[in-house]
């Protein structure tokens, strides 16, 4: 009963969207209503932390440029057969209401360069 609503216990509220187009170290800003949301760095790529619950129109601020770019919730799949493996239809229930099993899809600030 403890594992049900794994998004929920696991991953939290926030989603990742991975900055397509920015690589480790440099330097990208994304503004959301007005307010800088937080950067993380997984690897060599970069990703910025949202809301799960919706999609988001942010600005992205990269290389000099201002760029409006808008990212969709999907949903996380893995999160809901663990959901229904270890908690049935209560974690189910929490996670659908909380939009917590959603994820983010990227966002294309560069396009990836043909062959990569």
């Amino acid at each position: 009963m403890s594992l049900s609503s794994c998004a929920t216990v696991f991953k939290g509220s926030l989603s990742a969207a991975r900055l397509v187009g920015v690589k480790k170290g440099e330097q990208v800003e994304v503004l959301k209503d007005g307010a800088t949301m937080p950067i993380e760095t997984r690897g060599e790529e970069q990703f910025v932390k949202l809301p799960a619950q919706s999609s988001h129109i942010v600005v992205v601020k990269y290389k000099g440029q201002e760029k409006k770019l808008q990212t969709n919730q999907v949903l996380g799949g893995g999160w809901l057969i663990l959901d229904i493996l270890l908690g049935g239809l209560i974690g189910v229930i929490v996670d659908a209401a909380t939009g917590n099993w959603n994820e983010l899809s990227d966002l294309f600030v560069e396009s990836p360069t043909p062959g990569q």
